[in-house]
């Protein structure tokens, strides 16, 4: 029988979300459905009776999960994870003995975590790891010596703090030589350097004077030390990019190839979830010495590199009509079809996709030299104008990050005008700050990565004159097809008990009878009848492909959406509708919208006030009623509510403008 690790990967994801008390409401019922998939398929009968544990773990009361169950899933997990396993089949154990552990399931839970951080750890799930090896040392009064050792090794692995290094080697230096965790922390000692002086290192001296070449042979010897010590591929893979960047001329052809291999591994990776801190670490060291002493050359595959870690495979995947799949198990197996070729984007391409309209590319990026990292923004005016930057994030930068990451209204109602003024402004180049300041700038595509896709860039004084959207990478921008904002006919979905839902009825019959404005109700959806714009004004609730809003009457899935919608333009007023995509495969409603043909999309980044919500999207019929082109009219339709991030910037819009 062939096997499918789709279902598995989607289990694994959502386990882990509860084991790190991330879950969501859906996902009793999601994980026993997938559960139900995993069954049927011919995988070891041990690791069913693993992950069946964990499932009753995550989901039932301690008490309510009986002992044969547990007995039985402990057994599996310490038969399975010393063995062979693929990277999702060791997730799926590990996070189920990491359930049963902190479900109190288990009689050696010290021990437990211990397993689980070394099984974490060694497919880069350091999220997992972090989390299970301090809870191993929470409880170190009952592991041995070795064990100890374990879990300190894991801790320094992952953080790369030089107290953990430190702690992790006096604990392995005094175990027996014949200890296995004495033997691993040999192994990997020249990647943790213990020893070495707290002095920079002299990649980082070379980065600071600017020393490009310098830079990149030092990184490229210690990448290749890694690789013959441990056979990892991304050490080799990173080993071959940094020997290309450290030639007199950046060997381009070399410096390309090498990195699909590493936007490969990174893709294979971050499936379950996360981008794995060592992937994502090394790909900074790339970006830094892409633009220390920037060549055109050097410009050019960093263009690259950013696209194609932005758009992540997106434009190569096709949403299916109709699936029968769970939502989280489509993403899980979109995010898998990805890994198996990452196209490498064509930057002229990409520029001409543009049509003559700037962009901004922003990536967060892991420092360990600061504590908060950094933004690397990448400003592009096509034909040919880039400006870089990097910046440094202050404590009060990621204050404001976090806050609109969170999305809870609280943290986005206190947020400091100065604050966010403040952040905005430090992440733009000098030649965009410039263009603004002339108000020659009439419109700005934004390519933002984690947490800047929730920071409501609109709101800013700066871009006062100039319109603002979003798109997941310069690829699905280029696809869009053109629309000048002229509406003349709107299909609806209103849910009449949402709480003022009477100014938007009012306001579409109005549009209706007096400026005979072509208005629809939802079943134009099932008859695929085409209209400018589709409107949505109702509860939403999910993220990434199990986003969902509509009416009890009729319920709208992301796919849903994306696959009956026939308008041109959407306004989906609901809840987090435009919440940032998931990590493990970025698409979310708005980019599914764009990929199948939509050119507009305007969607809500938190839990959207009611009153003034409904006052913006009945402004906002008034106006294209009344002949209004759709982004002017939802900028005036701001003006009549209250000047707060809270009530007046919560519809951010996607696509073009």
């Amino acid at each position: 029988m062939t096997t499918d690790d789709v279902p598995m990967a989607a289990l694994a994801e959502l386990l882990c979300r509860q084991c790190l008390d991330r879950g969501r409401r859906e996902d009793d019922r999601t994980a026993r459905s997938l559960l139900a998939s995993v069954a049927v398929q011919g995988f070891e009968p041990e690791l069913l009776v693993a992950a069946y544990g964990g499932v009753c773990a995550a989901f039932r009361p301690a008490g309510g999960v009986r002992a044969g169950v547990a007995r039985n899933a402990l057994d599996a997990a310490y038969r399975l994870l010393p063995t062979p396993l693929k990277d999702t089949e060791r997730l799926l154990v590990a996070v189920s003995l990491a359930l049963l552990a902190k479900s109190g399931l288990s009689e050696r839970s010290a021990a437990d975590y211990v397993a689980v951080a070394m099984s974490a750890q060694k497919i880069d799930q350091d999220r997992l790891g972090l989390w299970a090896a301090r809870r191993a040392l929470s409880e170190r009064a009952d592991l041995t010596p070795s064990q100890e050792t374990a879990a300190r090794l894991v801790l320094a692995l992952i953080t790369q703090d030089r107290s953990d290094v430190r702690r992790a080697y006096e604990l392995a230096d005094v175990l027996p030589p014949d200890d296995p965790r004495a033997r691993w922390a040999a192994s990997v000692r020249p990647h943790l350097c213990p020893t070495a002086p707290d002095s920079t290192s002299p990649a980082g001296d070379a980065v600071r004077a600017g020393d490009r070449q310098a830079a990149a042979a030092s990184l490229a010897g210690e990448f290749a030390e890694t690789a013959h010590q441990t056979g990892d591929p991304l050490a080799t893979a990173m080993h071959l990019v940094m020997a290309a960047l450290s030639q007199p001329e950046i060997d381009v052809r070399d410096a390309r190839n090498a990195l699909v291999d590493v936007v490969a591994l990174l893709r294979r990776r971050q499936r379950y979830g996360q981008v794995p801190p060592a992937v994502k670490a090394g790909i900074d060291m790339v970006t830094d010495l892409l633009h220390v002493g920037a060549t055109p050359a050097s410009v050019d595959v960093l263009a690259e590199l950013l696209e194609a870690l932005a758009d992540a495979g997106l434009t190569d995947i096709t949403l299916p009509d109709e699936t029968d799949d769970l939502p989280v198990a489509t993403q899980a197996r979109f995010a898998e079809a990805v890994t198996r070729s990452p196209a490498w984007p064509d930057l002229r391409a990409c520029v001409d996709g543009l049509r003559h309209r700037p962009v901004l590319i922003l990536r967060r990026q892991r420092m360990f030299s600061a504590r908060h990292g950094s933004v690397l923004s990448m400003y592009v005016e096509p034909p040919d104008s880039v400006a870089i930057k990097s910046t440094l994030l202050k404590p009060a930068d990621t204050l404001v990050l976090g806050a609109f990451g969170r999305g809870n209204p609280g943290d986005v109602s206190s947020m400091s005008v100065d604050d966010v003024e403040a952040l905005i402004r430090s992440l733009l180049p000098a030649a965009l700050l410039d263009r603004l300041a002339s108000r020659e700038l009439p419109s700005l595509l934004i390519v933002p990565d984690a947490e800047l896709w929730s920071i409501p860039w609109q709101a800013s004084t700066l871009f006062r004159s100039t319109s603002v959207s979003m798109a997941p990478s310069m690829s699905v921008y280029g696809r869009l097809p053109l629309f000048d904002g002229t509406v003349r006919s709107i299909t609806a979905l209103v849910d009449e008990a949402l709480p003022h839902a009477g100014i938007v009825l009012t306001a579409l019959e109005k549009a209706r009878a007096v400026h005979g404005l072509t208005v629809r109700d939802h079943t134009a959806l099932e008859a695929g009848e085409e209209s400018d714009l589709l409107l949505i004004h109702a509860h939403g609730s999910g993220s990434g492909l199990t986003f969902s809003t509509g009416s009890p009457a009729k319920p709208l899935s992301v796919l849903d959406l994306a696959t009956t919608a026939r308008a041109r333009a959407g306004l989906v007023a609901a809840c987090r509708s435009s919440a940032a995509p998931p990590v493990s495969f970025p698409i979310n409603l708005p980019a599914a919208l764009l990929l199948q043909g939509m050119s507009t999309v305007v969607g809500g980044l938190w839990p959207l006030p009611h009153e003034p919500t409904a006052t913006i999207i009945a402004e906002v019929i008034s106006g294209v009623a009344a002949g209004g082109r759709l982004m002017p009219v939802l900028a005036q339709a701001r003006e009549r509510v209250p000047d707060s991030y809270l009530d007046r910037w919560g519809l951010a819009v996607h696509g073009t403008v």
